[in-house]
């Protein structure tokens, strides 16, 4: 009876650290030794790729069943012709190594029968067909292949590995009997194209591109104008490109009772990477929805990290004039520097039936009122896409 400790198994590749892209050949091969002659085994090689998700559903903290759902989005199996392996009916003589080579391309599509739920508009099943990058480890605090956290949640993941399975040959009823299977993680971080900057809802929980407030002073709260900010989506962040930019924000003052602009007293960005999961399909992109339209298998899942926390200087206001000389209108714009630290790993922004992943940067425009406790601030969430 043959076991997977009769076999000693190592995966070799060209490339052993790279990380692999659309179009880019996986190459290398598998060395199989058994530790004693055996009958001729079947052998079957696949690069594959894998979604894994898990929602907690407990409340009130009683523990209650996890809803799961794992599918095989992608399999591509490797040709095997090499006669040196005996693919025909040659038994495995004990101590020899064999050699099964194996070269696999990155598809940029998956096949039509990876998303075949209902989809709300064309966008969203184009999306859902183009290759996922890798994305966390199930079950473990998040690093990628390269020892970097991805910021994904312990709940999903998006897997590729080269995988061997070893089986039985065919019996006379035509079924085979699985020995052993080994697999070797691949990393994959696909090639994304630049969407148009989202439609944001006007009623988003995810994002907010223009912020209105309005100021007060003292203990009466008497009003002192009205403050209001505005920003439009950033162009992408391409990989392997410089990751500092500088974002305009927009800022537009009215005064009431003539009362002066504020005097800013500090900026705090945030990016904000949320990923998105479920067990069942997603019909539409999760963050351009309302969360109290999805199913009870759905939830998502945000992981802040702070970019900047700075005090700015003197803003230079552009008085407008008006016909009410006691409301006069103020602008201005601030240049918000926004640099990705290198201790984390940005999968591009996708979305996939399962699990999706996009980016925001949160801004906190904070200034002090005199006469008034603590800081006064208005936020923006504006969308950022990484390539």
């Amino acid at each position: 009876m043959l076991h997977k400790s009769n076999f000693r198994v190592r995966f070799h590749l060209e490339t052993p650290s790279q990380t692999f892209s659309i179009g880019e050949t996986i190459g290398g091969c598998v060395l199989i030794t058994s530790h004693r002659s055996s009958s001729p085994p079947q052998f079957n090689l696949a690069l594959e790729g894998k979604v894994n998700v898990q929602v907690d559903l407990s409340e009130n903290a009683v523990p209650l069943p996890q809803p799961t759902a794992s599918t095989t989005f992608l399999h591509m199996s490797q040709p095997l012709d090499d006669p040196s392996i005996q693919a025909a009916g040659k038994a495995l003589d004990a101590g020899v190594e064999y050699c099964l080579p194996f070269e696999f391309v990155v598809p940029c599509k998956l096949p039509l029968q990876a998303c075949q739920h209902s989809c709300r508009h064309e966008q969203v099943q184009e999306e859902h067909l183009s290759l996922p990058p890798s994305l966390g480890t199930l079950g473990h605090r998040k690093k990628s292949l390269h020892g970097k956290d991805d910021m994904a949640p312990e709940t999903a993941s998006i897997a590729y590995q080269i995988s061997l399975r070893i089986s039985k040959k065919p019996s006379k009823a035509g079924t085979t009997a699985p020995i052993a299977e080994w697999e070797h993680p691949i990393h994959i971080r696909p090639f994304r194209v630049e969407r148009a900057p989202a439609l944001v809802p006007r009623e988003s929980k995810f994002y907010c591109l223009r912020r209105e407030v309005t100021i007060t002073r003292g203990l009466s709260r008497a009003p002192q104008g009205v403050l209001s900010a505005q920003a439009v989506q950033p162009t992408a962040i391409a990989p392997n490109a410089i990751p500092f930019r500088l974002v305009p924000i927009d800022l537009h003052y009215r005064a009431l009772s003539g009362a002066p602009p504020p005097k800013l007293s500090a900026i705090k960005v945030e990016l904000q990477a949320t990923s998105f999961f479920g067990v069942k399909p997603w019909s539409d992109f999760p963050d351009l929805t309302d969360p109290v339209t999805w199913g009870r298998h759905q939830n998502h899942y945000t992981y802040p990290v702070s970019l900047a926390d700075m005090q700015p200087g003197p803003l230079k206001w552009q008085q407008k004039n008006t016909d009410d000389e006691t409301s006069p209108i103020f602008r201005s714009t601030i240049q918000v520097p926004v640099e990705l630290p290198g201790k984390f790993d940005y999968p591009p922004s996708f979305s996939h039936c399962f699990i999706s992943r996009v980016y925001a940067l949160k801004v906190d425009i904070c200034w002090r009122t005199p006469g008034a406790w603590g800081r006064n601030r208005v936020s923006l969430t504006v969308p950022l896409q990484i390539l």
